[in-house]
């Protein structure tokens, strides 16, 4: 149920994925990310992996100040990198792993472990991130049916409140922002260029938005029309309170404050496990068996086990090429 990343890009943006069974890189090894690539502005000697440590967010996150924060378990650590690395592998604007816990954090959807406080509202049982059937899955399951069955959202999506299904509400996330991007360009000249000039926490408010109402919402309308600052001009609290948790904890990062828990091989099978419950089809076996030894570092061995993943089983997010065409006239960037 997670969907999460890949180094190397099996197709080009614009390229649709072959039309029976699901997407594989026919050159392997033909560009992986290793692990310093995704540090962003951290210190790669202190973060070589830039998924944020224990910290305190200043807030408000879900009108609460002052939230002590910790991921709350490797998968999550696991998922949020994986994510990150497959959203910039795909040509879209990158987004660190902490805007994928700020978006967790804001809506108190990480509660789906039982987490406690502030993620211990029990009676959210939609899925970790918000993600919800009328919503983005109904629309990554109409563009990619290859990848996602409509059937399956509620074992797939929407976990009890003790399942662990950090990798389902992360990857579905990352994945349909690279699918509804290109949505904003909808009777709107130059958004390409529009989001890659915004900077980190309009682009990470602009995320927030498309991730909680989609890109078809008003307010990424209204965030596009600003002549001014971008969070006076839209009329939507919580995503501006995402970028700025999002915020707090890259500079947590930036500052040396990064997960670093030992990674366990009962951990990397959990999450193998998590997402071969999503993508039967791939080959995970082949994923286990090129799994590198463990030093039990986070920092040191996830780069290597995502890379594992990524090179055995293609996996890879993709912009639906011929699926925009078809339900909305619209090509990928």
């Amino acid at each position: 149920m997670l969907l999460l990343l890949a180094c190397v890009r099996t197709s080009s943006i614009g390229e649709e994925p072959a039309e029976t069974g699901l997407q594989r890189d026919s050159t392997p090894d033909s560009g992986s990310t290793d692990s310093g690539d995704t540090a962003d502005s951290a210190d790669p000697e202190l973060c070589p992996l830039p998924v944020p440590g224990d910290v305190v967010v200043p807030g408000p996150v879900s009108g609460e100040t002052n939230v002590p924060f910790s991921p709350p378990t490797p998968g999550w650590a696991l998922a949020t990198l994986h994510a990150s690395r497959q959203i910039e592998a795909a040509g879209t604007r990158a987004l660190p792993p902490s805007w994928f816990f700020a978006i967790g954090m804001q809506w108190r959807f990480m509660d789906c472990g039982d987490y406690g406080d502030p993620w211990d509202s029990g009676q959210h049982r939609r899925g970790c991130m918000n993600i919800y059937e009328f919503q983005q899955w109904v629309e990554l399951t109409r563009l990619h049916p290859d990848w996602f069955v409509q059937s399956e959202y509620a074992d797939k999506i929407s976990p009890s409140a003790d399942e662990d299904r950090a990798a389902a509400g992360v990857w579905t996330t990352g994945w349909y922002l690279v699918s509804a991007l290109p949505e904003i360009g909808y009777e709107r000249a130059g958004a390409p260029e529009w989001v890659e000039g915004l900077d980190d926490a309009d682009w990470w408010l602009v995320s927030a938005l498309i991730h909680r109402h989609t890109a078809w919402t008003e307010h990424v309308g209204e965030a596009y029309a600003c002549d001014g600052e971008i969070v006076d001009c839209v009329n939507e609290e919580s995503g501006a309170q995402v970028a700025a948790a999002t915020a707090a904890l890259h500079d947590a990062v930036a500052g040396g404050s990064c997960y670093d828990e030992p990674l366990t091989e009962a951990d990397v099978e959990a999450y193998i496990g998590d997402l071969e419950d999503t993508w039967p089809e791939l080959d995970w076996d082949a994923a286990r068996a090129a799994q590198p030894a463990l030093t039990g570092s986070f920092q040191a061995d996830a780069g290597a086990v995502l890379d594992a993943i990524d090179d055995s089983t293609s996996l890879r997010m993709h912009c639906s090429g011929s699926g925009l065409q078809r339900y909305y006239s619209l090509d990928c960037w």
